[in-house]
Formats: C-alpha cells, structure tokens, sequence
C-alpha cells in the first residue's frame, strides 16, 4: 500500500481492486506499540485539523488530504511525498514513515 494509492474517501485503490479503508483492520507498525498487530479503522477526518504541512517535504498538505484514525494511531498518506505517515493517539509525534 502507498500513500498515492488511497484517495480523499480513504479508498485504498489496489490495481483492479477498490477497498474502502473505513472498518478494514490495517497492519500498524511496531512503533505504534499497540496491544494488537492490527486494529480496525473507526473514521477518517482531514488532515488538516491536525497538521498544516507535510512532515517530509515541509510543503502544505493538499486540501483534502486525511488522517484515518485506529483505536491506538493515526495514518496520513500524503500525495506530496508518497510517504504514509504514523502518529501516536497519545501524541503528535511521528512514530514512522514509509514509502
């Protein structure tokens, strides 16, 4: 999965394949440091009401970028960078980056 790949609704578009991320389980990195490997999707907000500029390439997050949110982390895919981004619920902290 790249961040390029999932859009405003948090449509993962995967090739052939169209998954609405909302209520999918999603793989969260260790540094999360969840009880659980996985956990479900709950909702999506925009980006935006937490974070101005993208965190790789200092550039303003495009308008309708979103933050889907977990029990224990958030998800940022940015367009800008292709970069997933991972934030803790207990903080604004990036917890990791991939590309």
């Amino acid at each position: 999965m790249r961040a390029r790949d999932i859009d405003s609704n948090g449509v993962w578009n995967a090739g052939r394949y169209q998954v609405p991320l909302l209520g999918c389980d999603l793989p969260l990195p260790e540094e999360v440091g969840a009880e659980d490997e996985s956990e479900r999707v709950l909702f999506m907000t925009w980006a935006a009401d937490f974070i101005s500029d993208c965190p790789n390439c200092d550039l303003p997050l495009l308008g309708w970028t979103i933050m889907i949110h977990t029990k224990s982390a958030q998800m940022m895919p940015t367009h800008c960078c292709d970069r997933i981004h991972w934030y803790s619920t207990e903080g604004n902290e990036i917890l990791s980056e991939y590309e």
